[in-house]
């Protein structure tokens, strides 16, 4: 059916989603939508695969059936060989969807890669350079370039992952931050108390980045002796040598009042490969609340914050602790940074400016618009 008589019959589009269940990214770049997808007359159909590769393929009768009455496709972040074979035999326009450098391995594979302890990490080492080209390619890249061969366009969420794919792609390349609804009316009001909170959010692997700060949090210790502590948010137990903690296992329900109890936001990251592919989220999540953030200038980190006005950047140990203690030390910093960091969010990182370019992309290629539009590898479509 055309474009034309999709509207004249008052007929939306059939969009099939398919997404692991239960991924931060799931919620973040797709489900979020659903409503005002649904409100704009797209007819959403939404598979959700276990993260694991147990009881995946129990699946592919049920994405075979979605996929065969869908006018488009969108993956967020799946790359499994038997979902590109299904895909591309339906010849369904797809888009995909990635806010991770997914074709490299994680931070914590990178000690025993860069410094191998025995037999077995030589022969990962070893099996990586002659199969994948790189030791430090993961497992996920072939599948990556055959998600870029087939997809009609390729969302991502900074532009380091946009240059990297671009080489790779035959498709149109979007670059789409991970965006997050703004409240004004939620925004933290920052008054002077003890002791001041340093958060942080995440999945309980990039815990190993949070790790490095021990050190800062040591000098901070002696310095403010039990005027600050770490709140850390995840689903499983941290406790600092150093700080006092307090855990609170994550919930998406409380999400927002656990993230507007911190005073300072904490994003440390580990300069290599995987993490200059992140979407910045951590640091986002508490900008939204008015919380200012302590961030390493990794990827789009450098971007999102500008040190002294929404934020700090802090590429070094001492440059941590510098940045915490003026925090610590002046409500009124953290008042005035915190209100810059909210505005930053508002204008570049929300829901609001997000969904009309998913939703664009969605129609065009459901509607056969994007074929052809962009030389390939030729990246476009920043926001």
């Amino acid at each position: 059916m055309s474009t034309a008589q999709r509207d004249l019959a008052g007929m939306g589009i059939n969009l099939l989603a398919i997404a692991y269940e239960g991924h931060p990214s799931t919620r973040l770049r797709f489900e979020q939508y659903v409503p005002r997808l649904s409100e704009d007359g797209t007819r959403v159909t939404t598979v959700l695969l276990p993260s694991g590769t147990r009881g995946q393929r129990q699946h592919v009768e049920r994405v075979s059936r979605a996929a065969a009455d869908a006018d488009v496709v969108l993956v967020q972040r799946v790359l499994l060989g038997w979902l590109n074979d299904l895909l591309r035999a339906s010849r369904k326009p797809v888009v995909f969807d990635l806010d991770d450098a997914v074709q490299y391995i994680r931070p914590s594979q990178l000690e025993r890669t860069d410094q191998p302890r025995s037999l077995e990490d030589l022969s990962r080492v070893l099996y990586r350079r002659l199969l994948r080209g790189s030791k430090y390619h993961s497992s996920r890249r072939r599948h990556l370039h055959q998600m870029l061969s087939l997809c009609r366009a390729a969302i991502v969420g900074n532009r380091f992952l946009r240059d990297e794919i671009a080489g790779a792609a035959r498709c149109q390349l979007v670059v789409l931050p991970t965006s997050v609804p703004t409240q004004p009316g939620l925004v933290k009001d920052h008054r002077p108390h003890t002791p001041v909170t340093l958060g942080w959010v995440g999945l309980r692997d990039n815990l190993v980045h949070l790790r490095t700060l021990e050190p800062a949090f040591r000098a901070l210790s002696a310095r403010f002796n039990g005027s600050a502590e770490l709140h850390v948010v995840t689903s499983e137990p941290y406790a600092s040598k150093f700080v006092p903690t307090r855990f609170t296992r994550w919930s998406l329900e409380r999400e927002g009042d656990i993230v507007r109890d911190f005073d300072v936001g904490l994003m440390p990251l580990v300069d290599d490969r995987f993490s200059r592919g992140k979407s910045a989220f951590k640091a986002i999540l508490c900008m939204s609340y008015g919380v200012p953030v302590v961030i390493s200038p990794v990827g789009v980190n450098a971007e999102l914050v500008r040190s002294g006005w929404n934020g700090f950047l802090a590429s070094t140990l001492p440059e941590w602790e510098s940045a915490l203690a003026r925090l610590i030390e002046d409500h009124e910093l953290r008042r005035r940074l915190g209100r810059n960091a909210f505005e930053t969010i508002e204008r570049g990182f929300s829901t609001e400016r997000a969904y009309p370019v998913l939703k664009s992309v969605i129609e065009r290629a459901a509607n056969g618009l994007l074929a052809g539009d962009v030389p390939a590898g030729q990246p476009s479509g920043a926001i």
